[in-house]
């Protein structure tokens, strides 16, 4: 009951103030009004004559004067009038301050808004930039498996040209014929050197362009720690905020994680295929060997693609042992072998890959 009557200051000083006035009341009434005399039951017959009777003050008869009792009760009136406005004033009081504190928590409810929306807005500006840069890398990795796809059927058509030749040339013209092909693989080379290069500086891009926007949320981060300590009343609020956009910070990492997988998978699926054809190109067929052949070759490397000796062997032998001898022989000799720089080369460090006769 206590603290619900200090929560009602106002309540309370109004009752108190009205019971006063109340009892002010009474009292004037209770002095201003005669005491009632009983009735005597027996009536009786008195006689008297007028006598008239000097004047005598009322003080010395024992009696208050007139003026002293309506003072008195001015006086109570007056205290029970101030008593009555201190009461209007503590619950004018009272309401302005409750006034002040909506208005307060209006104030603080519109920042609270003014935030989320920013927010809001940001969330979306960076969810936009991230799509608008994934669907520029998938264009550009569209690019270069085009570039890749094409420079693999140049290259294809080259050998097919260059096989017909060696098969109707003559005995004569053998180490002409010879000549060409080498500087035609030579071009291949070349070529397959050139895309490498430009895939190379495409991922250089994606870096940098994946290293900028790692530092725009730093720096956003940044600037939301020092949002947090400019006003007391808004420590929830921010803690708030900070914990969403932490746990969207680690669905970001994870999706980075995701995306970094995915293009190490690209990055392995597209040099083995150049690995493949670097070692068809110093291959040559076994006599007497049909096209069924298949076989899977253990390589390791060095960074730059090179062959560390005596370290390629047959895995999964085709069942022809010249053809396992060539291959193997296909491998030392087209060393260096086209590897990725970089932390993806440890994928290619020691690895399997498979070469058919087709």
């Amino acid at each position: 009951m206590w603290r619900f009557l200090r929560r009602q200051r106002a309540a309370l000083l109004s009752s108190v103030a009205l019971h006063l006035v109340f009892a002010a009341l009474l009292l004037i009434s209770a002095y201003f009004t005669p005491p009632k005399s009983k009735p005597d039951a027996r009536l009786h017959t008195v006689k008297a004559r007028l006598v008239e009777i000097p004047p005598t003050p009322l003080l010395l008869r024992g009696a208050n004067p007139p003026d002293d009792a309506a003072r008195r009760a001015a006086e109570q009136q007056r205290q029970a009038a101030e008593i009555a406005r201190a009461a209007a004033a503590q619950r004018q009081q009272t309401e302005d301050a409750a006034r002040r504190a909506a208005e307060r928590q209006r104030q603080i409810a519109q920042q609270r808004q003014t935030a989320e929306a920013a927010r809001v807005a940001a969330a979306q500006r960076d969810a936009e930039e991230a799509a608008a840069a994934k669907r520029l890398a998938v264009e550009q990795a569209r690019q270069v498996e085009q570039q890749r796809q094409a420079a693999a059927a140049e290259l294809k058509r080259q050998r097919q040209i260059a096989e017909e030749t060696e098969r109707r040339a003559t005995a004569e013209r053998e180490a002409e014929t010879a000549r060409v092909a080498a500087a035609q693989r030579q071009q291949a080379e070349d070529a397959a050197r050139q895309a490498a290069e430009r895939e190379r500086q495409i991922e250089q891009q994606l870096q940098s362009a994946e290293i900028a926007r790692l530092e725009t949320e730093r720096q956003q981060k940044i600037a939301e720690e020092a949002e947090k300590m400019v006003a007391v009343e808004k420590q929830r609020f921010m803690e708030d905020l900070a914990q969403q956009q932490q746990r969207e910070q680690d669905r970001e990492d994870e999706l980075l994680a995701a995306l970094e997988s995915e293009q190490l998978a690209r990055e392995v699926g597209r040099y083995t295929p150049a690995i493949q054809d670097r070692v068809r190109q110093f291959w040559l067929r076994p006599p007497a060997s049909n096209r069924n052949l298949v076989a899977v070759v253990s390589v390791r490397l060095i960074p730059g693609g090179d062959v560390v000796p005596n370290s390629v062997r047959i895995v999964t032998s085709s069942g022809n042992a010249a053809f396992d001898q060539s291959v193997l022989a296909a491998v030392y000799q087209a060393s260096p072998l086209p590897v990725p720089a970089g932390a993806t080369f440890e994928h290619f460090r020691d690895f399997d890959f498979t070469f058919s006769a087709e």
